[in-house]
């Protein structure tokens, strides 16, 4: 057991301490502001106060319970990585606890200027802090939290620390189940005749060959999934809502259902709430409940469409409807680390000041990227490379249609069949 003296103990304090010693280094510890305790305590100890033999000096950004705008967001060398918060305390010369969370409580949007977010609400990489020396490219909490694991190491050696193990997910956005099956007579007439106006005749032609089964749907790419399946652990999250805006019609039809349950029999089946959910919260509960009662099981994990994931008003939502789980967290083109984890954590209300019920589960690779500049798949397996060297969890965020989209279905296989074996090996 860890002691730590803390002589002001605050909500944020409670909070990254549970993270960086629950989820990060996983080591039993008790936090007290008692320095009588603290002094008779035979375990090993640290104190996260401005003096003592072996301490943590803190910065002031966990003592409060406001956001801040001014904070000083140098950047610092020290063993060969960057920290923030420069303190220069005993055991470490850097506010551990306050880096790691700034990070992940994705503390610089609650601060940043509109121009900082993209036509759909989104956080442009560009404008983070992370982008400076690619810090974006690296699991910082988890290299920070190890460097306070190895300064604990050296000076308590009989400090026992649990081992996560790795694992990696394929998660999987399906914007809409087919192409052309199951639209109804109207729907269909409507868009072949579409097609021949427009002399999409390719396109033509494969519709009608998909109405005719001589040929499979294009967005069909399930039973591929299924045998990647057996690697890592497969999430879909599906569209459910009504035709709108950036956002596809889901068709309620009973084949669609029963293709739909039938996925939820060997996979993990997850809500994809609209684009116009955004603007309406109401809707997260109507289209969750609409796939409960397809595949008759409860439903607590979503990944917004568009990932738009705006903050606190998104995440409040999502409590508000008894998500509990959520998979927005990444980048849209970029291959990274938006939060500095690669495991599923607790998620703070930075507006409310308070931890939620809500665990983010970060990802890290996005087949837009690929998509972007093929290159980046080298990027994919150095990303992948360091997960593994902290024991973290591997989330690839893909799409269901896009091996259609690209036309060049076996090539794009292919290549996540490489991302795959990569991290699985």
């Amino acid at each position: 057991m860890l002691t730590i003296y803390c002589e002001h103990i605050t909500k944020r304090t409670e909070y990254i301490f549970d993270v960086v010693f629950n989820y990060l280094i996983k080591t039993p510890y008790k936090i007290t502001n008692s320095k009588q305790e603290f002094t008779e305590s035979n375990n090993p100890k640290f104190s996260y106060t401005y003096e003592g033999e072996l301490n943590i000096i803190p910065s002031a950004l966990l003592s409060q319970s406001s956001i801040k705008q001014n904070i000083d967001l140098t950047w610092h060398n020290h063993n060969n990585q960057k920290w923030l918060f420069k303190t220069n305390g005993e055991l470490l010369p850097f506010d551990v606890f306050s880096s790691i969370f700034y990070l992940i409580t994705r503390y610089e949007e609650y601060t940043a200027n509109d121009n900082a977010f993209d036509e759909h609400g989104r956080f442009l990489l560009d404008k983070s802090i992370l982008t400076n020396h690619y810090q974006y490219k690296k699991p910082l909490a988890h290299i920070w939290a190890a460097e306070l694991k190895q300064k604990l190491t050296d000076k308590f050696p009989q400090i026992q620390f649990e081992e996560r193990k790795y694992s990696a997910e394929l998660t999987v956005d399906v914007d809409q189940l087919y192409a052309y099956k199951n639209r109804g007579v109207i729907n269909t007439l409507a868009g072949i005749l579409k097609k021949l106006s427009a002399g999409k005749w390719k396109q033509c032609k494969t519709q009608v060959n998909t109405i005719l089964q001589r040929k499979n749907d294009p967005f069909d790419n399930f039973t591929f999934f299924k045998e990647i399946s057996k690697e890592v652990d497969l999430k879909y999250f599906i569209h459910c809502g009504a035709k709108a805006k950036n956002d596809p019609r889901f068709i309620n039809s009973n084949s669609n259902k029963k293709r739909i349950k039938q996925l939820a029999e060997n996979s993990k089946v997850y809500i994809h709430p609209s684009y116009k959910s955004l603007r309406n919260s109401k809707l997260i509960s109507i289209e969750k409940e609409k796939l409960e009662l397809i595949i008759n099981k409860k439903i607590e994990h979503s990944r917004q469409h568009y990932l738009v994931a705006k903050l606190p008003k998104y995440y409040q939502n999502l409590l508000k409807t008894d998500i509990k789980h959520d998979y927005s967290q990444g980048y849209v083109l970029e291959n990274g680390f938006k939060t500095g984890m690669c495991i599923p954590y607790p998620y703070f209300d930075l507006s409310n000041n308070l931890k939620t019920q809500l665990t983010i589960h970060p990802f890290h690779v996005t087949d837009l990227s690929i998509l972007k500049n093929e290159k980046n798949l080298q990027d994919v397996y150095t990303i992948i490379d360091q997960i593994k060297a902290v024991n973290g969890t591997i989330s690839i965020l893909w799409h269901s249609d896009l091996f259609a989209l690209q036309n060049s279905s076996e090539k794009w296989k292919s290549i996540l069949l490489k991302i795959v074996e990569h991290a699985t090996a």
